[in-house]
């Protein structure tokens, strides 16, 4: 079996789908060497038309695998707007070649877009998904829209959350329970900075904080528009307190979360964000807004405090609330990482992806078996 999983950027750059692609190379890789599992960049990090290069050349590399003749499948990760036009075409050449095709979810913002679309641009979106042979989508809400406003058939969706490598270990071992009152506060956010994020309702709560004689820093790990926030922070007068890292390693982001007292991620719009599971795997007590897939897997009060989007005076309380009661930050901690372990391991995730490849390449089979006769025992995509 081949797999070709076409995704933006491939496993160069920073971001939860480059996180979550790189992720299952390593684990395909190594669990299941029987699978030649390839990963193509279909768009690059670039301008528009160094975007359509890249699709061009991911169009030629899937032919050419077309053509030695194995079983292939060819996994799109997908967002919105522009992603779904160069996905969409690459679907169009999988259907061509008479490959299996399966268009996996990441939108934050799609289920807006789709209602903001015009006649032409939805018609493309209803299309595209209803081509593919089977959609992977983030948490049920994408799965409803799916079904209810695209009118995709149920069987036709799975839902797979999100999964990432367990590297906690000894170093990065919480120690919330023997902590008193902090008296300051370490903060990181893990995120592509833009308005989506909530940086300006962090920002703000970080100087409503300052302002309460609390002594607080924040890491504000990841690419996008930093040179304005910065700015943001300094008329804010909190530039000292704020320290913006741009992209880095995935090893030393996991280390910021591990030296970390809170991980905050006040966005109006998510999918299931990777940030928040790597920080359930380091043991960091979670400050989230209820949107996406997060209230699907996550529980306020129990492994995480949700507060609502846009609100900076709720996530001041909530991480005050967490510097003054070492029980409910060690309490939230645990139980987020146990959540961790049961759920977002990788391991699990990339069995579970096999099984879908494994079921539409059998569905290929027992296609090929009805034009003789009737099949038995078929087994539909969805069923995953």
């Amino acid at each position: 079996m081949r797999v070709v999983l076409a995704t933006p950027g491939g496993i160069r750059f920073g971001g939860g789908i480059g996180t979550i692609s790189r992720s299952i190379l390593q684990e395909m890789r190594r669990a299941h060497p029987d699978i030649d599992f390839q990963v193509i960049d279909a768009r690059g990090n670039g301008s528009a038309i160094a975007s359509i290069l890249y699709a061009l050349v991911a169009a030629f590399r899937i032919i050419g695998w077309r053509f030695r003749r194995v079983p292939m499948v060819l996994h799109l990760n997908v967002s919105e707007r522009m992603s779904f036009l160069r996905k969409g075409l690459l679907l169009e050449l999988g259907k061509a070649l008479g490959v299996r095709t399966l268009l996996h979810h990441h939108g934050a913002e799609f289920i807006d877009c789709f209602a903001r679309a015009g006649r032409a641009r939805r018609f493309w979106y209803r299309r595209v998904i209803m081509s593919a042979d089977v959609n992977i989508v983030l948490g049920q809400l994408w799965g409803r829209h799916l079904v209810d406003c695209v009118g995709l058939p149920e069987h036709r969706v799975v839902v797979l959350y999100n999964a990432i490598p367990d590297r906690f270990d000894n170093a990065c071992a919480r120690t919330q329970a023997a902590k008193q009152q902090l008296a300051d506060v370490r903060l990181v956010m893990l995120a592509n900075l833009m308005p989506r994020k909530g940086v300006s309702e962090l920002l703000r709560a970080i100087r409503d904080l300052k302002s309460d004689g609390i002594e607080v820093s924040a890491d504000l790990v990841g690419g996008g528009d930093i040179g304005r926030y910065r700015k943001e922070a300094a008329s804010l007068g909190i530039e000292s307190e704020c320290h913006f890292t741009g992209w880095i390693s995935p090893h030393d982001s996991f280390e910021r979360l591990c030296a970390a007292d809170i991980f905050v991620l006040p966005s109006f719009n998510e999918g299931l964000p990777m940030a928040i599971l790597e920080a359930l795997c380091a043991g960091v007590p979670v400050i989230a807004t209820p949107v996406g897939a997060i209230p699907e897997v996550l529980t306020s009060g129990t492994n995480c405090l949700l507060i609502p989007p846009g609100d900076p005076v709720a996530l001041r309380n909530a991480i005050n609330k967490l510097r003054l009661n070492p029980y409910l930050r060690s309490s939230i901690s645990a139980a987020g990482r146990t959540l961790f372990a049961q759920s977002f391991a990788i391991r699990q995730y990339v069995q579970s992806l096999r099984s879908i490849y494994e079921q539409l390449l059998k569905t290929d089979r027992d296609l090929s078996l009805e034009r003789a006769g009737p099949a038995e025992g078929r087994v539909e995509p969805g069923s995953a």
